[in-house]
């Protein structure tokens, strides 16, 4: 394993830090596979827990308590998607010269450790790995992987044929983080799940995202434009994501008003603060977006079809909204 070096209190190889909300199926998933790594460094599972249930940890304590490596559960307040407060939490307590973070519906690989330590061939990288999309388990599929062995569940997971859309998915996603990787902003290919760095000293997530979206890419520029961290992308370490019902979050997949504002209100903050990013790679979101003038909320519509809709006015709008009806303002150009 190559020496990477860590902040003062580094103790371990690498810190695991999986941010989870109520996945306890996809979870208990992950943490079989976190037991079973082939990898030949020491290594700590630290779960940030972004508000879930009492049940949820109930359901898998008993794997954490029988685990040989260490385990480190974290929660805080459900006060709506703060994914970034959950990582900094598992940040200040990691002990790894080396931190990989992981989402709840992201399953490790059994080499998954081991891969991204090799990957570290010099100081200061950033190493974002690929995604299978394996779609939504249902009962029936939770159910045998309960039973399998380790091999079993990990020849079920490599072999499983995914759908079409699915496919199409894994495929433009692997092609559009090349093509970020050697544009103007490589760091972009290396957003925060599934990506593995030494671990900083002093930088964390921004705390004023709150709700779905946009923390994970402004911590990975500042990664590497402000303390110079190099990303790099490797399609060859693959995750699998076994996505969970309606999406943790995602504000296209669950649609409501209040999570729309809050996804809009960090595509403002994130736009601010980077303003040398493309508009179009920050508002694409926005063409899904239709205000309701008999509610004045918003809800998500199928994405119109090109020429039919103007995006620098759908912008304009929704920031006209925001600084009337909302407390926070985002009206800064």
């Amino acid at each position: 394993m190559p020496h990477i070096e860590g902040g003062p209190s580094s103790e371990l190889d690498m810190s695991v830090i999986v941010v989870g909300y109520n996945q306890p199926r996809s979870l208990a998933l992950t943490m079989q596979m976190l037991g079973a790594q082939t990898f030949d460094g020491s290594y700590e599972v630290i779960v940030a827990d972004d508000g879930s249930s009492a049940g949820f940890f109930a359901e898998q304590r008993d794997a954490m308590n029988d685990s040989p490596i260490p385990f480190t559960y974290l929660w805080q307040q459900d006060r709506g998607f703060r994914a970034g407060q959950a990582r900094n939490r598992g940040m200040d307590l990691a002990r790894g010269r080396l931190l990989l973070f992981l989402d709840g519906d992201l399953v490790p690989d059994t080499d998954t450790l081991q891969r991204h330590a090799e990957a570290h061939t010099q100081p200061k990288m950033m190493i974002g790995s690929a995604r299978k999309w394996c779609g939504e388990f249902n009962d029936e599929d939770y159910a045998s992987l309960s039973v399998y062995t380790v091999a079993e569940a990990v020849r079920f997971l490599r072999e499983l044929e995914p759908s079409p859309v699915n496919a199409s998915r894994e495929a433009g996603e692997r092609e559009v983080r090349r093509r970020w990787l050697a544009g103007s902003h490589p760091a972009r290919a290396a957003l925060i799940g599934g990506t593995s760095f030494p671990k900083p000293e002093g930088v964390y997530f921004d705390e004023e995202y709150t709700g779905w979206g946009f923390e994970d890419l402004d911590f990975a520029l500042r990664l590497h434009e402000q303390h110079g961290y190099t990303p790099d992308y490797r399609d060859d370490i693959t995750l699998f994501h076994v996505e969970t019902s309606a999406g943790v979050g995602n504000v296209f997949r669950q649609g409501d008003h209040s999570r729309i504002v809050q996804y809009c209100r960090n595509v403002f903050r994130f736009s601010d603060r980077h303003p040398d990013v493309a508009g179009d790679d920050i508002f694409f979101g926005f063409a899904r977006f239709e205000l309701d003038e008999a509610t004045n909320t918003w809800r998500v519509v199928p994405r119109p079809e090109a020429g039919t809709y103007d995006p620098e006015e759908r912008v304009a709008q929704m920031r006209r909204w925001l600084a009337a009806n909302d407390s926070r303002d985002v009206t800064q150009s």
